[in-house]
Parts: structure tokens; sequence; C-alpha cells
């Protein structure tokens, strides 16, 4: 049977961004954890070691009676790697927390124009005991200096942790900034909860959602219907169990002003969802529509 997302989205033309398309996932720890690890600098004890992770394996990192602050140390990325000259400002990670009240800092470490290190860093809960996605815009970290963010010049990640606490990581991943298209549902039928999100960037659109919420092998196809009358698809497998987020990105024609229509179509041969988003462009960005029947009448 088939199971139908129907999004409903007005996209706005004039919204244009500097960087690039593009996506790098920096480690997925299917091939083990090498070259990560620990340095309780402040003293106690941190350690890492492969997990379960949101999409298979994973790593897990762990602090114990750390006085003070420890880190998580990233191996160091490679310097001519074709990804740093697509601009991706947006660092994606799933991570699960251990319940603790407090935040881990996650730190994006650069080179500096003097060649030594310069720190760009954010606070990040730790207090959920499921798997959370989080994308976070490097260019919005904190930084003492003041120096402003340059993508191509990452050299690796810290996780700062204190006290004695656990976390689990997977997939983390560089991306392209995009705006994201808020989404109301209007109705939903059908036992699994998909819930999909849809963001714009400087030439395409991408619809993405959690694959683990899927339960069974299934392929994602998507379709978009625009104003203009050009129709634009896209298509994804997922695999039992998925290896990674359900991403599925297309074209933005030239003439994309106006309400579109997409509909993700998971393949499956169980039960079926329909939920329908809407959504509608409020002066330069965008704002969710409260009321379905108003699409973009005055908004």
């Amino acid at each position: 049977m088939r199971r139908f997302l129907c999004l409903v989205a007005c996209l706005l033309c004039a919204i244009t961004l500097a960087q690039p398309e593009g996506r790098v996932v920096l480690w997925d720890f299917d091939e083990g954890i090498g070259g990560w690890w620990a340095n309780p600098w402040s003293g106690g004890k941190a350690g890492v070691q492969p997990g379960e992770g949101k999409y298979g394996p994973g790593l897990v990192a762990a602090w114990e009676d750390v006085p003070g602050s420890g880190s998580i140390v990233s191996p160091f990325l490679p310097e001519d790697a074709p990804w740093r000259e697509w601009g991706c400002t947006i660092i994606s990670f799933w991570l699960k927390g251990d319940g603790s009240q407090t935040n881990l800092s996650l730190q994006v470490l650069c080179e500096g124009p003097d060649g030594g290190e310069l720190g760009y860093s954010r606070r990040v809960p730790i207090d959920n005991t499921t798997w959370q996605r989080h994308s976070l815009d490097i260019r919005t970290f904190w930084n003492r200096e003041k120096v402003r963010f340059n993508p191509a010049k990452i050299r690796r990640l810290l996780f700062v942790g204190t006290g004695t606490r656990s976390i689990g990581i997977d997939h983390v991943a560089l991306e392209a900034a995009r705006v994201p298209v808020p989404l109301e549902r209007e109705k939903v039928a059908g036992p699994v909860q998909v819930v999909p999100s849809l963001a714009r960037g400087p030439s395409d659109v991408v619809v993405s959602f959690d694959a683990g919420q899927v339960g069974q092998a299934a392929t994602a196809s998507v379709e978009i219907q625009w104003t203009g009358g050009d129709v634009t698809r896209g298509e994804q497998s997922i695999a039992d169990p998925p290896e990674d987020d359900g991403l599925i990105a297309m074209p933005i024609p030239e003439n994309s002003a106006g309400p579109a229509q997409l509909t993700l179509t998971l393949k499956t041969p169980d039960a079926t969802l329909h939920p329908t988003w809407t959504c509608c462009p409020h002066r330069n960005s965008f704002s969710p529509l409260t009321d379905p029947r108003s699409r973009c009448r005055g908004h």
C-alpha cells in the first residue's frame, strides 16, 4: 500500500542564499570510531567507545568525576576535502542524552588567520534520553575573538562536558544553510507518525523526515507541482533498519513564485498515513498558516 504525505507550501521566490547546495556526512561510525579520543584535562576520567547509534553503529562518550571540563575530540578533517568549497555553515548530528539537567558545549575548531586555532562554541542539552537531531548554524556560535566563521577552515570538533554523564552521537554532518518552511498539520490518519520538515535552499527544496519512524524498508518519492506548471520529482530508498535520515532534494524551477503542492509517497506493504501540511509566506520569510481555509489570502 501507499502512504501519502501531502504538504501544501507557498514558496517565496525572492529569498536567495549565498551558500551553495551540499551535505557531507563527516562521521557515521559505520567503520568504527577511529581517531576519536578523550581528554579529561581537568581531572577525573573520560572515554569513547563504539555503541548503538541512531542509524546502526554510533559513538558513546562518557565522563566520570570530571571536576572542571573534559573534551571528546574528533579526528582532524582533511585539508583538501572538496566540501571546503561548498560554504557549509550548518552542523547537524544525532545525540542521545542521559537525562542530565545540564548542557554540553559543542566546539567547532577552525584555523585562524595566524595559523592558530579559533573556537566557536554552542551549548547542547542532554536531558533527552531518546535520539534527537540537532541542526545548528555555526555562524551563531560564540567566538571569543569575534572573528567571522569561515567554513573552509574547519579542523575538528570537541564535545566538552563535566561531572559524570554519558551520551551517544551519530551521523555528524555539514550542510549548506537553508530557510525552514514552517508547516502546520491539518489531519493525520494511520498508525505511523512520520513528521516531515520542509526547507528551501538557493536553488532547491529539501523534504526531510526521521527514517527510523518508517519502521520497515520503503521507497520514498516526492513530486512537487509548481504554480507555473513545472513538476519536479525525487526519490530515496530507505533500508530496514535505515542508514541515514530521510532527505530528498528537488530543484526549484525559474517560475516558482506562489503556491506549490508537494506529495511525499512511501511505498510500503502496510498501513497508510495521510497528514496534510500548509504554510504561507509572510513578508520576506515563511510563517505558519493558522487557518487552512485562508491559504495565502492577506497573510
